[in-house]
């Protein structure tokens, strides 16, 4: 190895923790494999630390049918001929590239090699990880880095721009492992070039618990409860079940569990992955409750760190969650957990853990039924062969592919 540095890129510091979570498990796991080696971050949209952009981008002009102007009429023009993605992939790269590519180069500086790791990274989230993946993969090409995909998630969709990105980064790639089955087939069937070198995995903060040294506590009393506000899972849900996705509609289902919480006599906190719309939509949640209660008792604060969340979810006996990292955080700690599917990826996670009876469609599952459902897992617990297997080979996947990284280098 020229260097023992190793650079990780993904959304580290997205407020978004479980990306957090992933990178830090990951930079654990690396050091516990290898000691000397020195690991850095770099986040895919620029950010140094939670919501600190390193660098404030111009954004694109909004279409004003009130404003009047020759750029603002050359670019309705442009997204009418190109399309908006076509037009926003000409702003990246007449706007955006020259800074991001050089600030992209500054962080690769001394490294040995770049791993694009964790999350669902290979998604085509309005042409936003197109863009930045090709643009990092790039600059490690131009550098003579050797790069490789590690443990990301990939969406049921993408448009064909995306795709031609996608695959000019992964054609590239030294290897690419996959956190699933179903991310490792839609890739197969997309680019099946590059079925040699691609892998599945767990995901990678299935080791989250070991990497910050936290454990479950023992007799908790209470149910957490997870939140995802309404346009996120209904931007990323299949079509036919977006409707249920509705601000009404989740404050229904939410507003049933409590109710049948209360009515058993479990306690119960909400809390979220530390995304602020998410935390926001939480108050909104607890202000509707019929059952009066001061928002202090039911709501914990917005944690700000992947420490700050793996322990606030230590504290619950059970949880009840849309966000796939805190169900899996709950599950590194041996907690039972209850899913709500809106994405593949929930799914994929629950088939993997042997839990595929407790992940529940919101717009079927009764509040009742949700419950009981809870209570018999609670009453279980963790299938800890499952869980132990899932970290042992993990572990071994990620020694196993750093292996042949550094010995190729």
């Amino acid at each position: 190895m020229k260097s023992q540095k190793i650079v990780i890129c993904g959304e580290v510091f997205s407020n978004n923790i479980g990306d957090a979570i992933i990178a830090e498990t990951f930079s654990y796991l690396i050091k516990t494999s290898m000691p000397s080696i020195k690991v850095d971050f770099l986040d895919l949209s620029l950010r140094e630390e939670l919501d600190k952009y390193i660098l404030l981008e111009e954004e694109m002009p909004s279409i004003d049918a009130s404003k009047t102007s020759l750029k603002l009429f050359m670019w309705k023009l442009i997204i009418k001929v190109f399309s908006h993605r076509g037009a926003t992939t000409l702003w990246w790269f007449f706007k955006w590239r020259p800074q991001r590519y050089r600030l992209y180069k500054h962080k690769l500086k001394g490294a040995s090699m770049l791993i694009i790791g964790g999350g669902q990274l290979l998604a085509d989230n309005n042409f936003d990880f197109p863009l930045k993946i090709y643009g990092v993969s790039q600059c490690a090409k131009k550098l003579g880095l050797p790069f490789y995909f590690y443990g990301c998630g990939v969406s049921y969709h993408w448009s064909r721009l995306a795709t031609f990105l996608f695959s000019q980064a992964l054609n590239h790639a030294t290897s690419i492992t996959v956190r699933d089955i179903e991310s490792l087939n839609r890739l197969s069937k997309r680019i099946p070039g590059i079925l040699t070198k691609l892998n599945a995995s767990h995901d990678i903060a299935t080791c989250c618990a070991e990497a910050y040294g936290i454990h479950r506590k023992e007799n908790s009393q209470y149910i957490g409860l997870g939140v995802a506000e309404p346009d996120v899972l209904k931007r990323h849900s299949k079509e036919v079940v977006k409707d249920f996705f509705s601000e009404n509609k989740l404050l229904t289902f939410w507003s049933g569990i409590v109710h049948e919480l209360i009515t058993r006599k479990l306690q119960f906190k909400f809390f979220t992955n530390g995304s602020a719309t998410d935390q926001l939509f939480a108050e909104a949640i607890v202000n509707s409750l019929v059952e009066s209660r001061d928002r202090s008792d039911v709501l914990l604060p917005r944690p700000t760190s992947g420490k700050a969340l793996v322990e606030t979810i230590s504290d619950f006996r059970g949880i009840v969650a849309f966000r796939l990292h805190a169900c899996i955080v709950a599950y590194s700690l041996g907690i039972p957990v209850i899913g709500i599917k809106w994405d593949d990826k929930l799914e994929s996670f629950f088939k993997e853990s042997k839990q595929e009876n407790y992940c529940f469609e919101a717009s079927s599952i009764t509040s009742a039924k949700l419950v009981d459902s809870l209570v018999s897992t609670i009453s279980q617990g963790v299938d800890t062969n499952t869980l132990n297997s899932m970290k042992m080979k993990t572990i071994q996947e990620v020694e196993k592919q750093l292996l042949v990284a550094t010995q190729s280098s």
